[in-house]
């Protein structure tokens, strides 16, 4: 399995050519596909594995990762509704393009009747829910349609007592709308928050 930093920095980072997207650095797209790779480390990818991605975006920044980490027999179908514009371009200069199923899609109602994954992951999405009705819907659809779930969000202020509040009051609300007893970690290392289901190893 092929999950060294610096291999995934020469056989995929490299092949994007420098971005002309001012105020963005030239290598702002490197920077973000890095993060999410580092991010990745800490959900139990296994090669041949059938993913979900909510949220891909119009940069692939999560969904190349997700595709090489996962190989040539596994497969990410990515979810977003509205965001493509780069999509095609990145995936293609990145050699993961064939392993990715990109589907343009409202993640609040997934055309999937039963678990068609082995793991569904949202990375950096939360914010863009707009609503905690939204936030509850689309995960209660993840755990619907996937065996496992990783959601990872940055909280550059998670000290501030009002966001966490918010966070608490979310989490909540999502207990309630779906009896899977959920697991909440936060690394003091790294601003992220994973929240899974208790049948998902502790990371």
């Amino acid at each position: 399995m092929h999950f060294g930093e610096e291999t995934f920095k020469k056989e995929v980072l490299s092949k994007i050519p420098p971005r002309n997207e001012p105020p963005l650095p030239p290598n702002w797209l490197h920077i973000e596909m890095l993060e999410r790779f580092r991010v990745l480390q800490f959900v139990p990818i296994r090669e041949g594995m059938n993913v979900l991605e909510i949220g891909c975006g119009a940069h692939a920044l999560t969904t190349v990762p997700l595709a090489y980490l996962l190989g040539e027999t596994g497969r990410v179908v990515a979810v977003d509704k509205s965001r493509w514009r780069f999509f095609e371009e990145v995936t293609s200069v990145t050699g993961v393009k064939h392993w990715i199923i990109p589907l343009k899609l409202d993640a609040r109602e997934l055309p999937f009747p039963f678990k068609a994954f082995d793991l569904a992951v949202l990375v950096h999405g939360i914010r863009s829910l707009k609503s905690e009705e939204t936030m509850v819907k689309v995960i209660s659809e993840m755990l619907r349609v996937a065996e496992n779930v990783f959601i990872a969000e940055s909280l550059p202020i998670a000290n501030n007592e009002r966001q966490r509040a918010h966070l608490e009051l979310f989490l909540v609300k999502l207990h309630q709308h779906h009896r899977e007893s959920l697991y909440l970690q936060s690394d003091p290392c790294t601003p992220l928050l994973q929240l899974q289901p208790e049948r998902l190893l502790p990371l």
